[in-house]
């Protein structure tokens, strides 16, 4: 195989690992960001892994360790917003067969409770709605509380064809299912975090 045609299908191979892989979880500002991404992902092909971001989203996150059973974390990504730096894998990324932003400029994540597993550590099941198909997503969550805010680092695999983001194969080039998703959010002081009970 000559250099050319390795080098043709490198980048192939990387278009298509970004365009099966934008399926997302957000992290914010404060320098506290996954690979200095908003969004941020990892998605791979034929060995190739690629990353993206989401650049317009709005997010709400209350979360305080001392009642982790009101924790909140919404998220609202326009993925019309979605990029790779890379005009080709972007135009494969927002096609009909991978996000389709067309009919679905939007996708959502929704939790709420957190369940304490370990010294900082919990675990949420969040509602990941791409493509209008939700799904329940296991999401293992690493609180640490900076500055009176609580930080949500954490990482979780999720199958893209539960969502119909592409399929198994893209011209002939085998996609991996699996993308693992990478996240950092920074939710609401503390002090504003806990519904107080009512009378």
């Amino acid at each position: 195989m000559s250099g050319k045609t390795r080098s043709t299908n490198a980048a192939i191979l990387a278009i298509l690992a970004v365009g099966a892989g934008i399926l997302l979880l957000a992290g914010r500002q404060d320098g506290i960001r996954p690979w200095d991404r908003d969004v941020a992902f990892v998605a791979g092909a034929g060995g190739f892994s690629a990353e993206g971001s989401v650049k317009d989203y709005k997010s709400v996150v209350r979360f305080n360790p001392e009642a982790p059973e009101q924790a909140l974390i919404e998220l609202t990504l326009n993925m019309r917003s979605t990029t790779t730096g890379f005009r080709a894998a972007d135009e494969v990324a927002l096609s009909e067969e991978f996000l389709d932003v067309e009919r679905h400029p939007t996708a959502k994540l929704i939790a709420k409770g957190a369940k304490p597993v370990g010294d900082g550590k919990y675990v949420v099941d969040a509602e990941l709605t791409l493509k209008g198909v939700t799904k329940t997503v296991k999401l293992p969550l690493v609180v640490q509380i900076k500055e009176g805010a609580p930080v949500l680092k954490g990482s979780a695999p999720v199958n893209r064809l539960e969502f119909g983001v592409g399929k198994e194969t893209y011209r002939g080039y085998a996609l991996d299912k699996e993308v693992q998703l990478a996240f950092a959010l920074v939710g609401e002081k503390l002090a504003d975090a806990i519904t107080p009970p009512k009378p």
